[in-house]
């Protein structure tokens, strides 16, 4: 996620979002919410982060937080992958976000086949280079042995 991006869950969707406007989508749905509740208008509180250091906010305006199981639900399952290709938790409300995130680790896992496949390739490769070299220094020892018989004299 870019430097500055907050990822952010509003009514079910996932969206990213600049932090000035994450807030300012906050104090809408804020705002929306509180006409539509009355007094049980809900409190958003925000905290400074260091800039270079990533932030996932995840809110929701239900009155229930609890339905929705934590993102540790969901850990890094491939620690090999680099930190931009890691399936990011879905939401777990949308089973178009749940589809997108198993599609996400059958590629990762399919990724991580096809590495290890050619680190093996690489190997027999780096093998069969070094077979090569050990067979065409022996024949040259064979063939500059010969020559040098060829050229003694014989008694």
């Amino acid at each position: 996620m870019p430097k500055g991006h907050l990822a952010g869950r509003v009514e079910g969707s996932c969206t990213e979002m600049t932090e000035p406007d994450l807030l300012i989508n906050q104090r809408a749905e804020l705002e929306h919410t509180g006409k539509n509740l009355g007094s049980s208008a809900h409190m958003i509180t925000t905290a400074r982060v260091p800039a270079d250091k990533p932030v996932r906010i995840a809110f929701s305006l239900n009155d229930s937080p609890d339905d929705a199981p934590p993102e540790s639900t969901f850990p890094l399952a491939f620690p090999d992958l680099d930190q931009q290709l890691q399936p990011l938790p879905p939401c777990h409300d949308s089973k178009e976000s749940m589809q997108v995130y198993k599609q996400h680790c059958k590629i990762a896992e399919e990724y991580h086949e096809v590495k290890k496949e050619i680190a093996l390739l690489e190997e027999r490769k780096t093998k069969a280079i070094k077979n090569t070299f050990e067979a065409m220094s022996l024949k040259r020892s064979e063939v500059s042995s010969w020559y040098l018989q060829k050229l003694k004299p014989s008694v």
